[in-house]
This record gives structure tokens, sequence and C-alpha cells, in this order.
């Protein structure tokens, strides 16, 4: 039995890795083959660190005056900064688009807060109240099998 050589440049089994390793990264298999509740679930779960985050920004926000607009006044200091969330709105929307098959809106209000003291101490410890609010809507893409902003 005579044994037949390849001529080519590589070797088949790694052609064929490299076609399939080519084909994996010009397509995107997991936004494809991801339907409408799958993606709301998934950016359900990434809304979760998306808020976790704004939350961790807004406590740092109010926990120190040194992060936050102070102004003397005729009673002390009053002091504002701008707090996030917690809580949020989701909605997914499907696209056209085969790259980005799914956009996803994450709406959450941004709340200004206002704390008031005779002292700088005082307005650290006071609570604060909500002056105003407005709605804010994020929009991401989900792509590659992951939400982008």
């Amino acid at each position: 039995m005579q044994q037949r050589k390849n001529r080519g440049i590589l070797p088949r089994p790694m052609i064929i890795c490299l076609v399939v390793g080519l084909l994996t990264c010009f397509t995107s298999v997991p936004a494809l083959a991801m339907d409408e509740s799958a993606a709301l679930k998934s950016l359900e779960t990434f809304s979760q660190g998306w808020m976790a985050k704004l939350c961790e920004i807004s406590r740092k926000n109010g926990e120190s005056v040194d992060r936050m607009e102070v102004a003397p006044d005729k009673e002390g200091y009053t002091a504002n900064y701008t707090s996030y969330g917690p809580n949020c709105q989701i909605v997914v929307k499907k696209t056209e688009s085969k790259a980005a098959p799914y956009v996803g809106l994450i709406s959450y209000p941004e709340k200004k807060i206002v704390k008031k003291g005779r002292t700088l101490k005082e307005v650290n410890d006071d609570p604060g109240k909500v002056e105003s609010e407005t709605p804010v809507t994020e929009i991401f893409r989900f792509q590659n099998g992951h939400w982008i902003y």
C-alpha cells in the first residue's frame, strides 16, 4: 500500500481548525440563536449589574460633602448630589440587524438630592431629600453574545 504525501502548505486538520475559527469570528451564533425571551432574561441579568454600579456611585456621591456641590446659606450649608435608581424598567426590542439582533432599554430615575445642616458634619449626617427626579433611558445593543453600551 502506497502512502500519499500531503503536498499542501498546511495539514488538513489545521485547515479545518482555521476555517472553523474564521467562521466563529465572523458570525454571531449566540446572538442569532437567541430568541426574544432569552434576550430579555439576559438583559435582566445585565441590568442588575448595571444598576449595582450606579447604586455604588450614588452611595459614594452621598457619603461625603467632598463629592457634593456645597454652598453656604443663612442657616449653614446646603449640599446637592446626584443619585440613580435603584429601581429600573427594562425593554427588549428586536432589530433587523443580524450583527445586533436586539436592543435593550434600561430606564431608571436620576434624582437630585439636597442635604442641609448648620455644619458640614450635619450636612453629611442629613439623609437628604429628593429635590427633583428625571427619567433616564439608556440604550444598549446585543452583539456577539453581550450587551454593549
